[in-house]
């Protein structure tokens, strides 16, 4: 639908072998870009100036994802920054702030690397990539290499949109939908259980609230993560938001099918459907409990009087 707030933004990478035969040596197909994966990244790195951690150009972070067609810009949260004190620190730091542990440990990883490319006088994108060989054959020169090779993207007009979502990333100058777009992601990252099970506590307190043995039984036959999926629909649709996909697990080769059908059953059924309405709300109130305007379907926001994408403003 034309007013749903699309949780992904599309970027263009660059062609230089010019494989497609475009003019602009652009690839012809966009890559999807997760809006609220790039903004807790650049988030954390705005947040970490106060530790000393580089302030990355717009320019260079749009680099950096289209380069490497990934919205965490080719970070590797695996990286290891015990060997640092400071870069520990910061990510101890953010993380008590709040931020998750991966974007904590973006802007750790991000010190570390610059500071050692300060160090060694070499190019930060040649750090950032390592300076041994990669599982794919690269060294760090031949990365930043490349990067600089491809650079040109960044540029191009059909990048327009994701670079100013980049630029008002940096600022915190977000529109208020896709201010409300990341609370209510947010809101669905807190309601992940152990180890990033995304259905794990709406699925719990179901099977903890529901009496009927009857239901009991469907309950216990569905996918945790669909029911959290079909849990969280119910919120989305009260902001306009894309609906996310509820037959992911049975999509994804999982071998899910008949536990993602009995979700779906469940979640038809009047105690079940009852408790999640009743829950929605309470997410709704929750999602709402902050200081920022929240978009909702169908309203119209005033923007302040000289906004402009990428431009000041008083949004936040």
């Amino acid at each position: 639908m034309a007013d749903e707030i699309k949780d992904y933004i599309h970027g263009y990478r660059a062609n230089p072998k010019n494989k497609y035969g475009a003019k602009d040596y652009m690839e012809t197909l966009p890559t999807e870009y997760d809006k609220y994966n790039m903004q807790k990244y650049i988030s954390a790195m705005r947040e970490g100036r106060a530790f000393g951690v580089p302030q990355l150009t717009p320019q260079q972070l749009a680099n950096m994802a289209l380069h490497e067609g990934r919205d965490d810009f080719g970070f590797n949260y695996t990286t290891d920054v015990e060997h640092s004190k400071k870069a520990k620190n910061i990510v101890d730091s953010l993380t008590k702030q709040g931020f998750d542990d991966e974007s904590a440990l973006f802007a750790g990883v991000l010190y570390d690397k610059y500071e050692t490319s300060k160090r060694l006088n070499k190019p930060f994108e040649e750090i950032w990539n390592g300076t041994g060989i990669n599982d794919v054959g690269q060294s760090g020169a031949d990365y930043a290499k490349k990067f600089k090779d491809t650079s040109y993207a960044a540029t191009n007009a059909k990048n327009k949109e994701l670079i100013d979502y980049i630029n008002r990333a940096t600022k915190k100058q977000f529109t208020p939908q896709e201010d409300t777009l990341h609370k209510v992601r947010n809101y669905e990252f807190l309601q992940q259980g152990p180890m990033g099970l995304g259905g794990a506590k709406v699925y719990k307190d179901l099977m903890y609230n529901v009496k009927d043995p009857n239901t009991l039984k469907i309950l216990k036959q569905a996918d945790n993560v669909t029911m959290h999926q079909i849990f969280m629909n119910k919120v989305r649709e009260n902001y306009g938001l894309n609906p996310v996909a509820t037959d992911t697990q049975f999509k994804k080769g999982y071998n899910m099918g008949d536990y993602v059908q009995a979700a779906h059953l469940a979640a038809e059924l009047p105690e079940v459907k009852q408790y999640m309405d009743r829950r929605a709300q309470e997410a709704i109130k929750d999602i709402e409990n902050t200081k920022t305007p929240v978009f909702k379907k169908g309203g119209k926001i005033k923007l302040p009087d000289g906004y402009k994408n990428g431009g000041s403003s008083g949004l936040i």
